[in-house]
Parts: C-alpha cells; structure tokens; sequence
C-alpha cells in the first residue's frame, strides 16, 4: 500500500449541525436522568448498564463532530466518523459547482434531512446543505457532491491538483 503524502494543501474542516447536537445532547440528558432516578431507586446494577452506553455517546459526541477534507498532491481525502476515503487526483474527471437543488428527486428528498454519508447508486453525498455544492465526477461514473465552506476554493484547488497531473503516481 502507498503512503499518503503528507503535505495538506487544502484543509476544511465542516461541523455537524444543530440536529445532530441537539439529538446527541437528548440522548445525553434522558441517560443522565434515568441513571440519576435509577441510583436514587437503589438500582445500581440498572444505573451501572445505563452508565456503558452514556460513555460511549459521550465519546462519540465528543470525538466525531465534523467532517474533515484535505487535498494532497496526489490525493482528496474525506473523513467522517470512522469512514475515511482516499480519492486520488488522477481519477477525478470534471470539478463543477452546481446548485444543489438540480439533484434528482429522489436524492433531493433523502438529502433534506440526513446528516451523514449516503450511497445511493453511484452517488456519494456529503454534508449536504442548501446552495451551491462541489460536484466530483470520477472516471469511474461516480459524482460525489459536498457543500463546503469555500466551495470556490476547494474546487480550484482540486482543479489545479488535476491539471498538474495528480502528483506522482
């Protein structure tokens, strides 16, 4: 396996919005309660079994808060969670920003309310938000769209990436 390059040349790092903080916060507060109401009960082994899965949610929240792009030489890396995906350069045909409302229907839908990864078909999505989006089209026919902060300079990054030839291969 070839070792990534290290030097960043773009680096974006996009939050989770209110949903996903206002879900995990729920969450966080209701297993506080019930371990609160279960330790006041004399439950202990009930409050310890809500204990196991309020650290893990608590390191969850804590740690995967963001989506996290870098574009390398020879490289467009895309973290989120435990899913990280190396693109290299030389596989991209056409960088293009488009409105994301010309998706299909179909994809338009689903997009409105998720906030994370899709795979539908071909079609990778990520962080999709109202407004312009980066769309990707692969050699391969995938397109993967993502809304960035600066839509205008990860696209001009990834362009000149591509015109310069992907690095070394």
């Amino acid at each position: 396996m070839r070792a990534r390059s290290k030097l960043v040349l773009y680096r974006e790092v996009i939050p989770l919005g209110r949903g996903y903080n206002l879900i995990m916060r729920g969450v966080m507060v209701l297993l506080s309660v019930l371990n609160f109401i279960f330790i006041l009960k004399g439950l202990r082994i009930a409050a310890l079994s809500i204990m196991v899965p309020f650290i893990f949610i608590i390191f969850m929240y804590l740690t995967f808060r963001d989506l996290k792009l870098f574009v390398t030489p020879d490289e467009f890396i895309i973290k989120f969670w435990f899913f990280t995906s190396g693109i290299q350069i030389r596989e991209i045909d056409t960088v293009e920003i488009k409105d994301s409302a010309i998706l299909p229907p179909p994809y338009r839908g689903y997009l409105k309310f998720y906030w994370g990864i899709r795979f539908l078909k071909g079609l990778k999505i990520f962080k999709l938000r109202q407004g312009d989006a980066v769309h990707i089209r692969m050699k391969n026919g995938h397109t993967i769209i993502i809304t960035a902060k600066n839509n205008q300079e990860l696209a001009r990054f990834l362009e000149t990436q591509k015109v310069a030839g992907g690095g070394v291969g």
